[in-house]
């Protein structure tokens, strides 16, 4: 998210096409929360991605900070990358649950290797 934050029109797509953008991040965020859930061992929940066509700018107002972004490139089969913004706090969490923790967390402050660890 270090790229321009100019307000730049923003690209058009089919109704199809969002589906179908909707059913990757389904797909991509289910594999995840399976893979928490195995790590800490506690149920994951996620809701149903949303598709919307929007700005950097827009993205980058729309949430509070601080926030931790991971950003997934994808590498062969299709160009693009999923990003995933979460709270630090809510980091902070499962960074100590991923680290044998209780998920009780006095400070939203992330070591590198809880970064890491998220």
């Amino acid at each position: 998210l270090n790229g321009s934050t100019e307000n730049k029109e923003p690209v058009a797509i089919s109704d199809i096409e969002k589906d179908l953008l909707g059913e990757i991040g389904n797909i991509s965020m289910g594999s995840a929360s399976t893979a928490l859930y195995q790590i800490i061992n506690k149920q994951v929940n996620i809701t149903t991605p949303k598709v919307k066509i929007t700005t950097l700018r827009e993205i980058k107002d729309g949430f509070k900070y601080p926030n931790i972004i991971l950003d997934v490139e994808y590498v062969s089969g299709i160009t693009g990358r999923n990003i995933l913004i979460m709270q630090t706090k809510d980091a902070a969490v499962i960074a100590n649950l991923m680290m044998g923790g209780d998920g009780q967390v006095e400070t939203t402050e992330l070591s590198e290797i809880e970064v890491s660890a998220v």
